[in-house]
C-alpha cells in the first residue's frame, strides 16, 4: 500500500475495561486544500510478547484489541504490507482501571533509544576502568577514588549530551500532545538517574573482574549490559509514571 502525502501516523492504546487492550491506528495525509485528512490503518500488527505471545491485527476500521492480564509487556508492531512505521517496538503496562495504558507514542520512540544509549555509555566506562585498573593507572578500592569520579564526570557530560539528543530526536519523529518541555524533563531526570547507577555499577563490576581474574570483555560488559537494561526501564517508567 503506498500512500502520498503522508505526514505522521498516530498510535493509540485504549483500556476501556480492565483486561482489554485496544489498538487504535490511523494515518494523517495532507490535502490539496490544505486540510488534515485522517483514515483508519487497516493491517497493522502488533505482537504483544508476556508469558506468552499474542498477535492482532487492525482491520479495516483500524482497530484491534486482546485481552491481557496486568503487567508489562514489549510490544512490536509491523505493517503487513511492508510499510514503515515511525514506532516498531517499545513497552507496555496494563493497569486495572486505567484510561489510558500508553497515550503517547514519543515514549515508545523514546524507549529503545533511551535503553541502548545506558548499554553503551556501561560499556565505555567498565572498559576504560577496566584498563586503568589492568595498567595500574587506578587502585582498586572498596570506594570509588579520584580517577574514577574522573571518569564518572565525563560519563556524565555525554549522557547529558547524548540524552537530549535522544529527547529531541524521538520529539521530531513522533510528535505528540506532550509538550516538549515535560519530555525533556523525564529525559535528563530518568537519564541522571540511569547514569548514576551506570557509574558506581560499572566501577563495582571492574573492580571483580579485576580481583577475580576476569577477562572485562567477556565478563564485564555483558554483566552491565543486562543489567542496565532492567534499571534503565525500571527508571524510565517511574519518571514517566510520577511526571504523566
Amino acid at each position: 500500500v503506498q500512500v502520498s502525502d503522508a505526514t505522521r501516523t498516530r498510535l493509540t492504546f485504549e483500556h476501556p475495561a480492565s483486561g482489554t487492550v485496544q489498538l487504535t491506528m490511523k494515518i494523517a495525509s495532507v490535502g490539496e486544500d490544505g486540510q488534515i485528512l485522517e483514515a483508519p490503518l487497516p493491517g497493522v500488527r502488533m505482537e504483544i510478547w508476556g508469558e506468552k505471545v499474542v498477535t492482532i491485527v487492525t482491520d479495516e476500521a483500524g482497530t484491534a484489541q486482546a485481552s491481557l492480564l496486568e503487567g508489562q509487556y514489549t510490544v512490536r508492531l509491523s505493517c503487513e504490507d511492508g510499510a514503515v512505521l515511525p514506532v516498531s517496538e517499545g513497552l507496555m503496562i496494563v493497569e486495572s482501571g486505567t484510561s489510558a495504558v500508553v497515550k503517547y507514542g514519543v515514549l515508545l520512540v523514546l524507549l529503545p533509544a533511551f535503553l541502548n544509549e545506558g548499554n553503551a555509555l556501561s560499556g565505555m566506562l567498565t572498559s576504560r576502568l577496566s584498563s586503568m585498573l589492568h595498567i595500574g593507572t587506578m587502585e582498586s578500592r572498596k570506594y570509588p577514588n579520584g580517577p574514577a569520579y574522573e571518569n564518572f564526570l565525563i560519563i556524565y557530560i555525554l549522557a547529558m549530551i547524548t540524552f537530549l539528543f535522544i529527547g529531541t530526536a524521538a520529539y521530531i519523529v513522533q510528535p505528540s500532545g506532550l509538550g516538549y518541555g515535560t519530555l525533556m524533563a523525564i529525559v535528563l531526570i530518568a537519564g541522571l538517574l540511569t547514569t548514576t547507577v551506570i557509574n558506581f555499577l560499572s566501577y563495582y563490576v571492574a573492580v571483580s573482574a579485576v580481583k577475580f581474574d576476569l577477562d572485562p570483555d567477556d565478563h564485564c560488559i555483558p554483566i552491565t549490559s543486562s543489567i542496565m537494561d532492567m534499571v534503565g526501564t525500571a527508571i524510565l517508567v517511574t519518571i514517566i509514571t510520577m511526571m504523566i
